[in-house]
């Protein structure tokens, strides 16, 4: 099987995609959260800016060097004076590394062995001959294969398209 191979089976869809399409969703959930918020918080049930009016006293100058306290009164919307929570995902990384090894090994051995003896009469004389023969083979082969994958996709905020900004 070829080292590649090992790969064919992984669903990149799942492996990329899976993660990006749940930071959107985040991304559309954190939206709604703020949403929500500026319509609980900011309009009444008739859907009517929330106003907030505050008093307060201002002392002022008098043209004759007195001076005269004011009351003031001030009608601010609440949205204005009240965080409003605006939380967005900026950046999005998703790696995924895959690394691939295979290894093979094969050792074979081989042992050959012998011995013979031997006589022989010449007349008066005698001989005796003997040996061994001895043989030892062995062969090795190893081999490694590897294969790495690396994806890093990278997703970030634009912030507020052109045509909005004007909003």
């Amino acid at each position: 099987m070829a080292i590649g191979s090992q790969f064919t089976g992984l669903d990149m869809k799942e492996l990329i995609g899976g993660p990006l399409s749940a930071a959107a969703d985040a991304s559309v959930q954190l939206a709604q959260s703020t949403a929500e918020f500026i319509n609980e918080v900011g309009f009444d049930e008739q859907k009517k800016v929330r106003n907030v009016q505050f008093g307060y006293t201002k002392k002022n100058e008098n043209p004759d060097g007195t001076i005269s306290n004011d009351d003031m009164n001030v009608n601010v919307p609440l949205l204005a004076i009240v965080p409003i929570p605006n939380l967005q995902i900026d950046e999005v990384n998703i790696l995924f590394d895959m690394e691939v090894k295979e290894s093979q090994k094969s050792e074979s051995s081989k042992d050959y062995g012998g011995s013979f003896t031997g006589t022989a009469n010449f007349g008066i004389f005698k001989a005796t001959v003997s040996g061994s023969v001895s043989a030892h083979e062995s062969n090795t082969r190893s081999s490694d294969n590897s294969a790495k994958y690396h994806v890093d996709v990278r997703a970030t905020n634009h912030g507020t398209p052109e045509g909005l900004s004007a909003f």
